[in-house]
């Protein structure tokens, strides 16, 4: 879940700054398409889905957050009119070091409270369907490329 969740964080980041910089509409569509796909391939019930996508969407809230500020630090660096010193330098590496390790605290606190809404195979196909959505984006943004 930990590629999974780096693969998506860096996809929405993308996306947030596409959407920033041209459309909010297509972020919107983006994660309205997860959303339905995590919601058919888990086969959740109304009331799941109902408890599950505000919380999920929290999750993906923070740890787009979290990618946001390790961002900050990296180009904070590289955006100084000043040679950074070497406490800078470490200090933004262990920032983006620890990113994974972010992710991955913010992915198990809400993966236990998943516990609460779906079931112990509806959690498994969570991870597979999340893994089959960064596939498919990936996929897209290949053949977006390679159709210029």
């Amino acid at each position: 879940m930990k590629f999974t969740a780096t693969a998506i964080a860096l996809i929405v980041c993308t996306a947030t700054a596409y959407a920033q910089s041209s459309s909010s509409k297509w972020m919107q569509e983006v994660r309205d398409y997860k959303h339905q796909m995590l919601v058919e391939e888990t086969g959740m019930t109304d009331e799941q889905k109902e408890q599950f996508l505000p919380l999920y969407t929290e999750m993906e809230e923070e740890i787009v957050s979290a990618n946001i500020q390790a961002r900050q630090a990296e180009n904070s660096l590289s955006e100084s009119s000043t040679e950074p010193d070497d406490s800078q330098y470490e200090e933004a590496a262990d920032i983006l070091a620890n990113l994974k390790l972010r992710e991955g605290e913010i992915e198990a606190r809400y993966h236990e409270m998943f516990k609460q809404i779906l079931s112990p195979k509806q959690l498994f196909l969570l991870q597979r369907a999340e893994r089959h959505f960064t596939a498919d984006m990936l996929r897209h943004n290949h053949q977006a490329k390679s159709d210029k």
